[in-house]
């Protein structure tokens, strides 16, 4: 009896330790890209030893990564210490990459972190969803197929955010209410934030028949290089009440209502709402040419000095939220050049060049929808020469007043002795009185030659030229 009751001691203090756990574990594992973006539905395998002492991988738990890369999970080792295994295998993989195995060991002492890096820079891809008003649809649902279905719900903005791998192909579909749209991978377009794919829900406008309504319309969509505007939304306003319809291959969108009045047509082509009035009772039918959206207006030239140039060009585009790219050129004989272009307070587009002969000038505009262009020739500015001051003509008629000349003060004193030496020379004898006579008479014409000569008008000298 007591050998049997030894053993059934022995075996009550085994299953006391089958039933009750030898440790516990807290695993949060973590997945992101080569930049740190987080990984969403990442397929995340956990083994490790739960209930058979005779094996290290009976447990198992499996799951997705969040929108955040985390999965969580509690383990529980049930197997008597002295058979327990405290390995802990974690694999992380998706459908882009084959995956990376870890191993970890239990420690009971919290929660034990584990991050994985997948080797890849996934895109941002955002999905915007907004009615016919291009008003934002908060709350819809965008979800996105494939080899993975990821469902996300629109913010306040209409966005719902995606982060796919590069060159992913998939197909997706929105929806709200009683309202949906399919959409594919062809459809997303890049804009400053990224890749994005816009998507318009609204309700269309019901088949009619001729007979059925007063008034019919017609209205065909043209755009700027001539092609068809087929398959586009075209929508439709009577006294508040909205409806829309579809483009048809050559451009062609139809509506007919009982109402008279005005209707409201609007579109949206190239991330550009057009709205047109026409009157229901008028022409049945109607064209609308849709413009090129970026302009170039201006793009002239300041002169600084020294044969330097500020160029400014006016570049506009009522789409504000998309960038444009703004090159301004130089093309002369002897070099070509692209300058660098800043723009100022006015929003003006600004750019600096120096020339010494004549020079081409090139400013062009670009966005991922169209592109613009101006050609302007500058030459350099000639120097200025100084200013001379005219030479002012004397008038006719007025005589030059005589300058005092100290010559013709000195001949007069001597003139003056000479005459009283004749006075001197009749009461001294006759013969030095005629040589004194014609020494005057010689000495008083000479004087008055000198007197006529300096009298005389100097003729005006033309001004010097170079």
């Amino acid at each position: 009896m007591k050998s049997i009751a030894c053993k059934l001691l022995v075996l009550l203090l085994v299953l006391s330790q089958l039933c009750c756990s030898t440790w516990s574990q807290e695993l949060e594992v973590k997945v992101s890209d080569l930049n740190g973006i987080a990984v969403e539905n990442a397929e995340i395998e956990i083994i490790f030893q739960e209930l058979n002492s005779l094996s290290e991988d009976d447990g198992l738990v499996a799951g997705y990564t969040d929108e955040n890369g985390s999965f969580s999970a509690s383990l529980e080792n049930k197997i008597p210490e002295f058979f327990e295994s405290r390995k802990i295998q974690v694999r992380a993989l998706t459908y882009y990459w084959e995956g990376q195995l870890q191993e970890v060991y239990a420690d009971e002492s919290g929660m034990l972190s584990i991050p994985f890096t997948a080797p890849v820079e996934l895109e941002k891809l955002r999905v915007r969803v907004f009615d016919s008003g291009l008003v934002p649809i908060e709350g819809a649902d965008a979800v996105i197929t494939g080899k993975r279905v990821t469902k996300k719900v629109t913010d306040s903005k209409g966005n719902a955010v995606f982060y796919l791998p590069p060159g992913y192909e998939f197909e997706g579909f929105v929806s709200y209410e009683n309202l949906s749209k399919k959409f594919t991978s062809s459809e997303v377009l890049t804009d400053w934030d990224g890749k994005i794919i816009a998507t318009m829900l609204f309700k269309e406008a019901k088949e009619y028949a001729p007979e059925d309504v007063n008034n019919t319309i017609s209205i065909r969509i043209i755009p700027a290089d001539g092609s068809a505007f087929s398959g586009m939304a075209v929508e439709f306003e009577v006294e508040g009440e909205k409806s829309a319809a579809y483009t048809d291959s050559e451009g062609i969108a139809r509506f007919g209502s009982n109402k008279s009045g005005n209707v409201s047509v609007s579109f949206t082509s190239k991330e550009h709402r057009h709205i047109y009035t026409f009157n229901l009772t008028g022409a049945s039918e109607h064209t609308i040419n849709a413009p090129y959206l970026l302009n170039i207006s201006s793009f002239s030239t300041v002169h600084e000095g020294d044969g330097c140039f500020m160029l400014a060009a006016d570049i506009s585009d009522p789409r504000a939220h998309l960038p444009i790219e703004v090159k301004i050129s130089r093309y002369g004989p002897t070099e070509d050049k692209q300058l660098l272009v800043s723009t100022n307070d006015a929003g003006m587009f600004i750019s600096r060049i120096c020339i010494t002969e004549e020079t081409q000038l090139v400013v062009s505009a670009s966005n991922k929808y169209e592109s613009a262009e101006k050609i302007i020739t500058v030459s350099p500015v000639p120097k200025e020469k100084p200013e001379e001051k005219p030479v002012e003509p004397e008038a006719e008629g007025k005589a030059e007043e005589p300058q005092p000349n100290l010559g013709e003060v000195l001949l007069s004193l001597v003139a003056l002795a000479i005459v009283l030496a004749l006075i001197l020379a009749f009461f001294i004898g006759k013969r030095h009185f005629v040589k004194i006579v014609r020494f005057i008479g010689e000495y008083l014409r000479q004087v008055l030659k000198n007197m006529q000569k300096k009298r005389r008008r100097k003729p005006i000298m033309p001004p010097f030229e170079e």
